[in-house]
């Protein structure tokens, strides 16, 4: 249950980067298109810190003009992600 409590309070803290990405007018709908998919960011591993305080996780971005991915390690308070979840 503890796990499934942090991957809930990770993706309400993820959210916001993937609606930012991806938010269009509702005029403006049309199918996903490979572009697309590769200019949202993709969650990786996760690890909780031995004291159960502290999240670790990566964040990868790809850009496919320069045929990169470039990796992000994120930390964050599990303290900060359970304010948060309780808040919505």
């Amino acid at each position: 249950m503890r796990k499934f409590s942090l991957v809930l309070a990770l993706a309400f803290v993820l959210a916001p980067f993937c609606s930012a990405q991806t938010a269009q007018p509702a005029a403006a709908k049309r199918p996903m298109t490979f572009e697309d998919m590769m200019q949202m960011k993709r969650l990786g591993e996760t690890a909780v810190s031995a004291d159960g305080k502290w999240l670790a996780y990566s964040v990868t971005t790809v850009n496919l003009d320069k045929n990169t991915k470039t990796a992000e390690l994120w930390l964050q308070a599990i303290a900060r992600l359970r304010e948060a979840a309780a808040s919505r």
